[in-house]
């Protein structure tokens, strides 16, 4: 028989001579003299030791750089110093990295994906980036560099050239061929360059600069042809923006656990110039120098991330004073939408679109199998005024707060090693087509747009 009181005595006595562990050496090996630099770099001693705690969020920053493939670690003790030093093993991720994916769908929005990136990794990382979607509804071309510089405060510098084109009457129908003409064909051209600095391991602030051309063409009637020819709007255009965006959600879509939250203000100034069609009432080109502000909320928050049954709620807000263009199609093109399910991305919903709107849901998932959920989603959608068309084409507003639509979505989601296949049924209220049923295998997740 042992005193359970003199054994938890003794446990608090050998605990108590236990040195804290705390670190105040780091050694970096397994590569060469640059890319271990690069790693202890990487992982700042703020101060003369570092405890284990503030230590974590700094080995797991470096753990999850796509240029380390891993990292082993030793504490080893130092009895003159009464601190760690902590050993850290590293290893390099191979140089060229090449990617494939796509979307295969019962609407024509089917993709393919083709992604290549070769990292030199030296002092500083250097990434030589290039993509590609092909499909009916969306290709993009885009290529360029991010250099990650782990100074006293880390950042990235990450420059990109995208062309992107869309093509929203083919996406329309079932199936895989419509032979009328396109209504809307929406063509993007861009530069980004783009500054990051992390927040911890799950965040970053990013300062950003776009110049690019828009160019939009489209018919302002439904009664149109195929030897019609669009009205042409091309937007010249340069913004710069500031944002501050955190994400820890579990899966890049159907997310059932985590967090995201996302603020970015927005400077746009642009030269319009509008070229009339066949079915315009203007028959004069002319051109517009137009500019204004944006501010853009998100928010993704998850619940009872360890029950079969969880909760989510959604929010989203714009605020802009953002000008109409030169006639009411235009200025609904241009105008923010509102996207919250995979396929609002694919659909041209003009009922969906304001230069100021908030908006919020709720998410009710069933998970019965690890890899299978059941989701019901509901969002509203209030626009500050809503953009009606009125004389002569021309944009016009609503009563503000006047009007406002739902969405909403029933979907059963099960996640392969390469993506999910799902079965949506989804219904937007003011549409022509009130029900929508789509069913896809991959991501349904595209390049941003310049003004993104």
């Amino acid at each position: 028989y042992r005193d359970s009181n003199l054994v938890k005595n003794k446990r608090a006595e050998y605990k108590a001579k236990i040195p804290l562990l705390t670190f105040d050496k780091l050694t970096i090996f397994g590569m060469n003299k640059n890319q271990n630099k690069y790693v202890e770099n990487s992982i700042r001693f703020k101060k003369d030791t570092l405890s284990v705690d503030k230590l974590k969020p700094e080995y797991i920053k470096i753990s999850s750089d796509d240029k380390i493939k891993s990292l082993y670690p030793q504490a080893i003790y130092n009895k003159e110093s009464n601190h760690f030093t902590l050993d850290l093993k590293a290893k390099k991720e191979k140089n060229l990295f090449v990617s494939f994916g796509g979307v295969f769908s019962s609407r024509p929005i089917n993709e393919g994906y083709v992604g290549l990136q070769y990292n030199m990794l030296g002092r500083v990382a250097l990434s030589l980036m290039a993509n590609s979607y092909f499909g009916k509804l969306h290709n993009s071309v885009s290529g360029g560099f991010r250099l990650d510089i782990p100074f006293v405060l880390p950042f990235y510098w990450k420059n990109t050239f995208t062309v992107d084109g869309w093509d929203y009457f083919k996406s329309k129908d079932t199936f895989f061929e419509d032979t009328r003409p396109s209504f809307l064909v929406s063509n993007d051209q861009y530069f980004k360059t783009e500054l990051g600095f992390p927040v911890s391991f799950k965040g970053k602030i990013i300062a950003e600069g776009t110049a690019g051309e828009l160019v939009n063409k489209y018919y302002q009637t439904k009664e149109f042809i195929s030897i019609d020819t669009t009205d042409k709007t091309r937007f010249r255009n340069f913004s710069v923006g500031l944002g501050y965006d955190r994400n820890s959600l579990n899966q890049k879509q159907y997310a059932n656990m985590g967090s995201s939250f996302s603020l970015t203000g927005r400077f746009v100034r642009g030269k319009e110039h509008f070229a009339p069609g066949s079915t315009s009432i203007s028959k004069n080109e002319f051109d517009t120098i137009l500019d204004w502000g944006q501010l853009k909320l998100s928010f993704v928050q998850y619940f009872n991330n360890k029950k079969k049954i969880r909760f989510g709620f959604y929010a989203e807000g714009v605020v802009s004073n953002q000008p109409f263009f030169s006639n009411y199609t235009s200025s609904i093109l241009m105008a923010p939408a509102f996207e919250p399910l995979p396929e609002s991305k694919t659909l041209f919903q003009e009922s969906f679109r304001a230069q100021t709107y908030f908006s919020g849901g709720l998410k009710a998932i069933y998970l019965p199998y690890k890899n299978l959920q059941i989701r019901a989603e509901a969002y509203l959608f209030q626009p500050y005024q809503v953009i009606f068309e009125g004389d002569n084409k021309k944009a016009a507003y609503g009563k503000k707060w006047a009007d406002r639509n739902y969405l909403g979505s029933l979907s059963a989601v099960y996640y392969t090693p390469i993506g999910p296949i799902a079965f949506n049924a989804n219904y937007y209220e003011k549409s022509d087509e009130h029900w929508s049923f789509l069913f896809h295998f991959g991501y349904i997740i595209f390049n941003k747009k310049s003004l993104e």
